[in-house]
């Protein structure tokens, strides 16, 4: 035996540097949890410029994204294949990137813009039953705020907006697009 550089260790074989030996991929530490950079012939807590896949235990290009078995979003601060984005600071898992965001993806980037579901961590075109599309955050809310702008709740699209469509009325006690003013308390439309 001799001493090689992690570059010159046996093919298919990685520097492991808990042991200082040329090891099997598979063999990289746990603690603290490592991946096998096939690239760089070296165990490594962090990916340089790829991601860290958790099931395979291998530096990756792509994280895993197979549907009927189970799917992975990279996470950019960790460099790691992650099956859930971070809850802090609040990420979400972004279908079309295939990644954790800060905020979910628009118009023209994607078909459709998504909007942040708190409940799934993710970015979704619908926001479930119960919560509205906040246009001015692009996140799904419980209530539409009125802050820094007033917004009300559009019942046509479920969505919050600052200015009610044609028809419908701004009912500022409620933050509702309504079609007929409130008769208790009385409210008039002008």
């Amino acid at each position: 035996m001799q001493c090689v550089t992690a570059a010159n260790c046996y093919s298919n074989t990685v520097g492991n540097p808990t042991t200082n030996t040329c090891s099997n991929p598979q063999n990289c530490p746990t603690s603290p949890y490592m991946f096998a950079d096939l690239t760089n012939k070296i165990c490594t807590t962090r990916c340089a410029s790829t991601w860290g896949d958790t099931v395979s235990r291998t530096c990756v290009t792509v994280c895993p994204w197979n549907p009927q078995t189970y799917v992975t979003w990279s996470n950019a601060d960790t460099r790691q294949c992650v099956t859930q984005c971070p809850e802090y600071p609040i990420m979400y898992a972004d279908n079309h990137t295939k990644s954790c965001v800060v905020s979910c993806p628009q118009q023209p980037t994607v078909n459709h813009s998504t909007y942040a579901d708190p409940i799934s961590q993710s970015c979704v075109e619908q926001c479930p039953t119960g919560y509205y599309t906040d246009t001015a955050s692009l996140t799904c809310v419980t209530a539409c705020d009125s802050i820094p702008t007033i917004q009300f709740f559009n019942p046509m699209n479920g969505s919050c907006v600052s200015q009610c469509p044609t028809g419908y009325y701004a009912e500022l006690s409620t933050l509702t697009c309504v079609t007929s003013c409130s008769s208790s308390p009385r409210y008039y439309a002008h």
